[in-house]
């Protein structure tokens, strides 16, 4: 981990319990944590990919171990395209359903 980075630590509630706004929250804050910028410079919508030069391969396979750390759940590597990773609205959506125990 790199001097200065805290990863965010909210993470304590069951997973059932989580609406769909504080899971945005935990995303966007991981999603900076692993482009190593600040929450408020992710936008909910911007494709992660292609707008962040940071977020590569490495930055993409951090986010998903921190969000299955976060939310208590494992993300099977075919879920792992791009119309899941695209955004953090896009991720917010994949995590919340995974929550209400859809797959």
């Amino acid at each position: 981990m790199k001097k200065g980075r805290h990863l965010p630590t909210e993470f304590s509630k069951n997973n059932a319990d989580y609406d769909i706004l504080e899971v945005r929250k935990i995303v966007t804050k991981l999603a900076a944590f692993a482009l190593n910028i600040k929450a408020s410079k992710v936008s909910p919508d911007q494709a992660l990919f292609s707008s962040q030069k940071a977020f590569d391969s490495f930055a993409m396979l951090e986010l998903i171990i921190r969000l299955e750390e976060a939310f208590q759940i494992s993300i099977p590597d075919e879920d792992l395209d791009s119309k899941v990773i695209y955004s953090v609205n896009t991720i917010t959506a994949y995590i919340y359903e995974k929550l209400r125990g859809g797959d």
